[in-house]
């Protein structure tokens, strides 16, 4: 089965979490579904649910084709550490496209506490994080949230040192642990991928 996602990550989560487990998945700027998720492979494998979250109206479009015949909702909305209404910078490249003042789109944005919460009784087993520069904010949010509803599981990027610095502190000041790390050079900055696992209490 196909792992879609950059280099590896949704392989690394798989070999800890248990292959044939039922789960719950959230992808935070999802893209298309397709193009180096890292959350596909659970949806195609082992059937999992979940949701999914894109902003870019064009990529949304996209994403809503790919994702039909699996059991995932798809949202047209942004997350941050709060709600409210922002604007985004469309890139030629989809996967640059960012939140910015300056941006071309207005479009929704939800708390990642909304997210968490949107999934009802369910555990959020895996949660996915490429926002574009709201990584950061998004984990630092998170990891204020009560303990017993984080996520087990978090894939974050990280595209600057500074930005990887902090996630680390607040991942682990939460109680995660590091079970993976991925990068590589893009754009001239680090692009880092950690991949974590919570604490068992």
């Amino acid at each position: 089965m196909t792992d879609y996602s950059m280099f590896g990550e949704s392989t690394i989560v798989a070999r800890h979490c248990g292959k044939t487990m039922a789960g719950f998945c959230v992808e935070i700027g999802a893209l298309d579904g397709k193009h180096n998720s890292n959350t596909r492979m659970f949806y195609e494998k082992w059937n999992w649910t979940g949701a999914m979250y894109e902003p870019n109206p064009s990529s949304f479009a996209r994403l809503v084709k790919n994702m039909v015949g699996l059991q995932c909702h798809v949202h047209n909305e942004a997350v941050g550490a709060s709600r409210g209404i922002a604007r985004m910078k469309i890139h030629r490249d989809p996967g640059r496209s960012h939140l910015s003042d300056a941006g071309d789109v207005k479009v929704k944005v939800v708390s990642i506490a909304q997210v968490i919460d949107r999934a009802g009784p369910l555990r959020v087993n895996l949660l996915s994080i490429d926002a574009e520069g709201m990584d950061t904010e998004i984990v630092e949010a998170m990891c204020l949230l009560d303990r017993r509803i984080l996520p087990q599981y978090v894939i974050v990027e990280a595209n600057t040192c500074d930005a990887l610095e902090a996630q680390f502190r607040a991942m682990l000041g939460a109680g995660y642990i590091l079970i993976g790390m991925t990068g590589k050079q893009a754009h001239g900055h680090p692009k880092a991928n950690t991949i974590w696992r919570l604490r068992r209490l």
